[in-house]
């Protein structure tokens, strides 16, 4: 395969990903926060505590950091348009992480030496 072939894959598997269901109901749910500006910082708000807590380094001691988060993660839900961004914006980063890991699987790049200083 040449690699204006693979080019060519590649601009099909990104029209797949436009035209996929999980891509389309999430840019449906980002529409919906259109014009509400409190929900959407609420939303981001969650968003940066839950990355800052899946990247820590001390896991132990996070423990009650999870506990609130569970509990914001309740509040935030009971908003039916809050509820249906976060539930699409994790579609799309599942279906974003299965083609990474078949690529990833595909390339076999050895890069287990060293992994842990690129995952953090």
């Amino acid at each position: 395969m040449t690699m204006e072939e693979v080019r060519a894959a590649e601009e099909r598997l990104l029209e797949a990903l436009r035209e996929s269901p999980v891509l389309l109901r999430f840019e449906e749910a980002k529409k919906q926060l259109e014009g509400h500006e409190e929900e959407k910082q609420v939303i981001d708000a969650f968003r940066q505590k839950a990355y800052q807590l899946s990247n820590t380094s001390d896991p132990i001691g996070a423990l009650d950091d999870v506990a609130k988060l569970y509990e914001e993660r309740s509040r935030v839900y009971e908003n039916p348009r809050m509820a249906e961004y976060l539930q699409a914006e994790m579609e799309v980063c599942r279906m974003l992480q299965r083609i990474c890991t078949h690529v990833m699987e595909v390339t076999d790049l050895q890069i287990e030496p060293f992994e842990q200083s690129i995952m953090t």
